[in-house]
């Protein structure tokens, strides 16, 4: 009987005929994987660049996503979790369609909470408050202004009898009221910048909340694989 490396030499095979010859249960992940990406190339993709080269065919179907989410990143993620897996049907085929049914099941619940990630703002530099003070008031000025004029046709010989009114001929006395009434008004705007005290304590908390959420995914999403010990 030939054995299993005489019979890869024998007769060109992809990983997932490898695979269930020496396992009758369904392929692995990675095998899927790697028979999609790696399968008659001399150029081979390696293990940690599969999900980024396969993602596209193996999602080939549409389920919602929030916009908050990379939808590369969101399938990327998956297909690392269980790229040691076996799927838990008879074909490739059969999988997709229920993965495509558990997502379109599952996201419309888990998409409110990647819709919340929105609220932490990271690139944010800081929140912005501006705001606005009108300042109104009256002044009034009433001034009263007395004007004395005062003058002589004679000849005189000291100044001192014209301030005591002595020969003056001719004298003028003027009151004036000056008033002055206006309206005036102030206003501020002021724009103040509060950024978070801690960002990076504020991107760790982003970051568990988003690990969080696909850890739900996942055990949601374990029903469409075999368990870890088969």
């Amino acid at each position: 009987m030939m054995d299993m490396w005489n019979l890869e030499r024998a007769i060109p095979m992809n990983q997932i005929t490898a695979d269930l010859i020496m396992n009758t249960k369904p392929p692995t992940l990675y095998a899927i994987m790697n028979s999609i990406a790696n399968y008659d190339k001399e150029e081979k993709t390696k293990i940690r660049n599969l999900a980024k080269a396969t993602h596209e065919k193996i999602f080939d179907f549409e389920y919602p996503l929030s916009s908050e989410v990379s939808k590369e990143d969101f399938e990327c993620q998956i297909l690392n979790h269980y790229i040691m897996r076996r799927i838990g049907f008879d074909t490739f085929t059969a999988f997709q369609l229920f993965l495509e049914n558990k997502l379109n099941e599952i996201l419309p619940f888990y998409n409110k909470m990647f819709d919340s990630l929105s609220e932490f703002n990271l690139f944010n530099d800081g929140e912005v408050i501006t705001r606005n003070t009108n300042e109104e008031g009256e002044s009034k000025l009433n001034s009263t202004n007395e004007i004395k004029s005062k003058y002589s046709e004679y000849p005189l010989k000291r100044l001192t009898d014209i301030e005591n009114n002595s020969y003056v001929s001719n004298q003028t006395i003027n009151n004036g009221t000056n008033a002055n009434n206006g309206t005036s008004s102030n206003k501020v705007v002021e724009t103040i910048h509060r950024s978070p005290v801690d960002k990076m304590d504020l991107y760790k908390k982003y970051l568990e909340t988003k690990t969080s959420i696909m850890s739900m995914i996942y055990k949601d999403l374990d029903i469409l694989f075999y368990g870890l010990a088969d």
